[in-house]
């Protein structure tokens, strides 16, 4: 039997993210900066139990919000899921921005704009509301700080309506679980009809305001 060996594509250092390796194996393409894997088939895999919660056809999904676009695993699958939304994607890094494109073919276009902005510096003046919003944001391998202050929440909360429905994933193991942790209970005190997920080495927290 022939296995095939792991093809590094392309190597790059970003002050966001550390050492970026684009890597292609068994087919498929994968990211992994600072040693920790952020997008490829296991990514999609690990995103498709929690927006399975959500797909009900009678969800009106128009607008869309995806604060860290990585190699843009959640685009594909966000555009066949709710097939008219429209997509906002921010991203910190140039660089992923860069990979998502030269490796995934994720481009802009009328359903999608990708935003080169920090998201915590992003909220703080955004007015617009948002029926889905996803957060997948790592600093390489680390959880940003900013998960963990309160003023995220109350700025995320500005941009919600009544219908809204957030996806927040978390790494939950070792080093990270505390850190996540302290994110359930900022999420608990802003928001209510919280479920959590546990997937994998990842933890979900789901938050549903159409109840």
């Amino acid at each position: 039997m022939l296995f095939l060996k792991p093809k590094t594509l392309a190597t790059f250092e970003s002050k966001y993210n550390g050492k970026i390796k684009v890597i292609q194996q068994l087919g498929g393409i994968k990211i992994v900066a600072s040693d920790l894997l952020q997008s490829g088939s296991i990514i999609k895999d690990l995103w498709q139990k929690p927006l399975h919660k959500f797909k009900n056809k009678n969800l009106k999904i128009k607008d869309v919000l995806l604060f860290g676009l990585g190699g843009g695993t959640l685009i594909p699958m966000l555009g066949k899921t709710y097939p008219d939304c429209n997509i906002t994607a921010i991203e910190i890094d140039p660089i992923m921005i860069k990979i998502a494109h030269d490796f995934f073919k994720i481009e802009e276009n009328n359903n999608l704009k990708i935003i080169n902005d920090d998201a915590f510096s992003f909220i703080k003046n955004y007015q617009e509301k948002f029926d889905l919003i996803l957060i997948d944001i790592y600093k390489g391998n680390q959880i940003p700080e900013g998960l963990n202050k309160k003023s995220f929440y109350q700025n995320l909360k500005k941009i919600t309506n009544p219908q809204s429905f957030l996806i927040c994933n978390c790494l939950f193991f070792d080093q990270y679980r505390k850190k996540t942790e302290e994110i359930v209970q900022y999420f608990a005190k802003y928001f209510t009809n919280i479920q959590l997920l546990r997937h994998l080495s990842n933890l979900f927290i789901i938050i549903n305001l159409n109840k």
